[in-house]
């Protein structure tokens, strides 16, 4: 094969190259197809008024919505933890049965919303706590925005955040809140464990990205994929599990993902399934003492 003059090691290097593109589009289109085209009504940074309401009475931003369903089930809860497996799209779980049939037989309240399919220095997860849509220049450094931290400090209780992330620390420093680092996502929910044990904190948000760094490798439906999604589902019971030996008082316990993984599975803020992508799946437990 010989390319303008003879060149064979471009030409090849083209043909690679060529079939490269056409493998990813195929993939890409493949995976299109467990999109829903639906959107949902309510909105990730909702949950910031949600749990606000819940556990102080107060919103963060009046002009943002709640999770009405869940706030009028369970009035008030004394303690939450949220747990949040980053980059798990709602699609992954309705199309793998057995994850998604303990979840709901496990959740009071499922809340379908739309999440920020934002790459950009944790967005996605912070836009969950901040109650309204996030800008970059909001997250560049630290948040500069209210957030359900800094009401419920007012109301004289404690939060923490255990996480895996990058910057997370950097971009909470500001704010009324403790934050842990660690490795990984198991000692992530380790350290969340003896948090709950110990009763020193109102609000515990736990942060794993090892689902996420599998699937950035591997994509959702490899083994090692597959092997991840069940590992979230075990470290969400052993979180549940913590909150019913621990706490003698009412309590919430949610499983809520940033976001979609076309970001993280193609690279590219303008993937064709970017947008669909966007849709994410919360499950709620309330647990009465």
């Amino acid at each position: 094969m010989t390319y303008q003059g003879g060149n064979d090691e471009y030409a090849r290097e083209k043909v690679l190259k060529t079939l490269f593109f056409y493998v990813i589009i195929s993939n890409m289109e493949n995976y299109k197809s467990y999109y829903k085209k639906e959107y949902n009504n309510n909105k990730s940074f909702d949950l910031a008024n949600t749990l606000s309401l819940l556990l102080t009475g107060d919103e963060v931003n009046p002009l943002s919505d709640n999770y009405t369903e869940l706030v009028n089930l369970a009035k008030r809860v004394d303690r939450a933890v949220i747990y949040c497996p980053l980059s798990l799209a709602e699609w992954i779980l309705v199309n793998n049965a057995g994850v998604y049939n303990k979840l709901c037989e496990l959740s009071h309240v499922q809340v379908k919303a739309v999440a920020l399919p934002k790459k950009y220095e944790n967005i996605s997860l912070l836009n969950m706590f901040a109650a309204r849509a996030l800008s970059r220049r909001e997250v560049k450094n630290r948040i500069t925005v209210d957030t359900v931290f800094d009401c419920l400090q007012k109301a004289q209780k404690k939060n923490l955040v255990v996480t895996s992330v990058p910057k997370l620390e950097k971009q909470l420093s500001n704010k009324y809140v403790d934050v842990i680092k660690v490795p990984n996502g198991m000692e992530a929910v380790n350290k969340a464990v003896s948090a709950i044990k110990s009763g020193d904190y109102h609000l515990i948000i736990v942060v794993d990205r090892d689902y996420e760094d599998c699937i950035g490798l591997t994509r959702p439906y490899s083994k090692s994929g597959l092997v991840a999604l069940e590992k979230v589902m075990q470290k969400y019971e052993l979180i549940n599990d913590a909150v019913d030996v621990y706490y003698k008082c009412d309590c919430l316990v949610g499983m809520c993902p940033d976001k979609g993984c076309s970001v993280r599975l193609f690279h590219s803020a303008t993937s064709a399934i970017g947008i669909a992508d966007s849709n994410v799946e919360y499950f709620f437990t309330i647990k009465t003492h």
